[in-house]
């Protein structure tokens, strides 16, 4: 009978341990500063042109609503609820939706060659950080002050920037 030493023995396999990483993420090469941050006034001019779609969606949407409600005065406390959701909600549902497509960019971004992306990676927004990420610009917004840090910022982040990990960045 042959004794086998401590080093012959190994441990069963641990089957609650944590799955061992096969290699490392391929974007740990990735600089940030590789980006080039949007400027001020290309920021400012996009963020003028999704206010006027945004507003320009929600004229429509009113319009709409005062004729319904000249023709269904009963329908008034129904339409102010959904009027008062619709001001919040819109700009969430439009920059979240389009700054985690594959445009990475609303409108007025994409027209003035700009995109939104992970500030740790460079790479597109995931849905579910998009939309972070504009329900809390959406929220901040209200508190207009907060606003200015854009212009006093390293690499010109917003407060939804730094609370979402996004930068935004030239095309």
């Amino acid at each position: 009978m042959e004794l086998k030493q401590k080093k012959d023995l190994q441990a069963p396999e641990n089957p609650y341990a944590a799955p061992a990483a096969d290699s490392a993420p391929e974007h740990l090469d990735f600089d940030p500063l590789d980006l080039i941050s949007a400027p001020h006034g290309k920021r400012w001019i996009a963020f003028m042109i999704d206010r006027f779609v945004i507003f320009g969606v929600l004229f429509a949407v009113g319009v709409v609503g005062e004729i319904s409600i000249e023709l269904l005065p009963e329908l008034r406390a129904v339409l102010d609820i959904l009027n008062m959701l619709l001001v919040f909600g819109l700009p969430v549902l439009y920059h979240g939706l389009m700054e985690g497509s594959a445009w990475q960019a609303t409108l007025g971004k994409r027209a003035m060659g700009l995109r939104v992306v992970n500030e740790h990676s460079g790479e597109q927004l995931t849905y579910q950080r998009s939309f972070g990420r504009a329900l809390a610009r959406t929220f901040i917004s209200m508190f207009g002050l907060l606003n200015i840090v854009v212009l006093f910022s390293k690499m010109h982040r917003g407060v939804w920037d730094m609370m979402a990990s996004t930068r935004v960045v030239l095309r």
